[in-house]
């Protein structure tokens, strides 16, 4: 079957089916188990302080004094394109445990067309395809309404290769190749050549479990390679970021979470200078020169009762720039989030979010950012 039309029967198999995540589409006795899962959710954003980005509140959206949209103004607007749909399939061959996954949501900043999160195959300890980076410790991030609230956490999905064992009852290893990309450096005296890539990102995490939660460490480093032509030399530079994070569960009610990276080169991979497109210049005698990154983010959930809870956030971030790097690029942020969430029933859950953003630009041009934002969601 084509990947167009699997697609298209997954989506109209999960949006007419009114059922719990994970919707069972096979009997139980069937040796391929299909299931499908998603939810709708409908954000409402009130921004006090005219944030580009009328989606998700980020960072880079926050003008800056001297910027022409400075102190804009305030605006109302409402999207429905976090709403995602899965489709898994799982089956056992000969005792080998394999499993197909693909999900899918509508998160593409021009246009309402769905977007690939996930397309993975997975066998006993392997995994193949687009998936979430190594390094990513999706335990460590809390939920928060608004779909950029892990502007100081450093990850993402790439293609990989993956490979998991584990060493003990509390001890798991993996490690992975996972795709390079060709934007990492920018050339701003326009020099001859084109960057490449040579070899893979590596990358590589030890998980340790322990019955309040989990410590995580975890490293990537990947080569950063300017093939130049004519009067331009080829030059390299390793780029490499250190992960530590965890999760610890405090009165067996509620929890905290942090997140700290440390990088070279590798900016381009905090979420909140993804759009940035680079972790390094090139200089004008054709030297590859690197930003260095340092992020923080903290949360803590309060659970008042089993329907109703509160997290608050903070994510902080500082970049050393590479010489020639956009004086009107980002150097230092920090965003906080405090909201409230309310399960209505097994299907149904809403909740309100306050976030507030501060930002320094290179040239220590200030900005700041404040945004209400309301959701309802309905989970299959």
């Amino acid at each position: 079957m084509k990947v167009h039309s699997l697609l298209s029967i997954c989506a109209l198999v999960v949006l007419s089916q009114s059922a719990l995540a994970n919707i069972a589409l096979t009997d139980a006795e069937s040796p391929v188990q299909v299931s499908a899962g998603g939810y709708l959710k409908l954000d409402m954003i009130y921004d006090l302080d005219g944030n580009r980005n009328k989606n998700q509140f980020l960072m880079s959206g926050i003008s800056v004094e001297g910027d022409p949209d400075y102190n804009s103004g305030s605006y109302f607007s409402m999207h429905a394109r976090e709403s995602r749909f899965n489709v898994d399939v799982k089956r056992n061959i000969d005792g080998s445990e394999q499993r197909f996954h693909i999900e899918m949501d509508f998160y593409d900043e021009s246009s309402n067309s769905p977007r690939l999160r996930l397309f993975y195959f997975q066998k006993d300890e392997f995994i193949f395809g687009q998936y979430w980076t190594n390094i990513t410790d999706l335990n460590a991030i809390p939920y928060f309404i608004d779909f950029a609230f892990g502007e100081a956490l450093y990850g993402g999905r790439r293609n990989q290769i993956r490979w998991t064992k584990k060493l003990s009852e509390s001890l798991t290893y993996a490690a992975s190749i996972e795709e390079p990309t060709n934007t990492n450096i920018d050339n701003p005296f326009n020099l001859s050549g084109s960057e490449q890539s040579k070899i893979p990102v590596l990358t590589s995490r030890l998980s340790y479990l322990f019955d309040q939660g989990h410590i995580n460490l975890a490293g990537e480093v990947m080569e950063l390679y300017w093939e130049g032509i004519n009067q331009t030399p080829d030059d390299s530079a390793m780029a490499w970021v250190l992960s530590l994070s965890g999760r610890y569960k405090l009165f067996n009610e509620h929890d905290a979470r942090v997140a700290i990276t440390h990088g070279d080169g590798t900016a381009k991979g905090v979420l909140g200078l993804a759009g940035r497109g680079s972790g390094a210049n090139l200089t004008l005698d054709g030297k590859i020169d690197t930003d260095r990154h340092t992020t923080i983010a903290v949360s803590y959930t309060h659970n008042f009762t089993s329907v109703l809870n509160s997290t608050l956030g903070y994510a902080w971030l500082n970049v050393t720039p590479s010489y020639q790097r956009d004086e009107a690029d980002i150097e230092k942020s920090a965003i906080a989030h405090l909201n409230v969430l309310y399960q209505y029933d097994k299907h149904i859950d809403m909740g309100i979010e306050y976030m507030l953003g501060d930002r320094i630009n290179i040239n220590e041009k200030e900005g700041r950012g404040r945004r209400v934002q309301a959701m309802v969601r309905y989970t299959f």
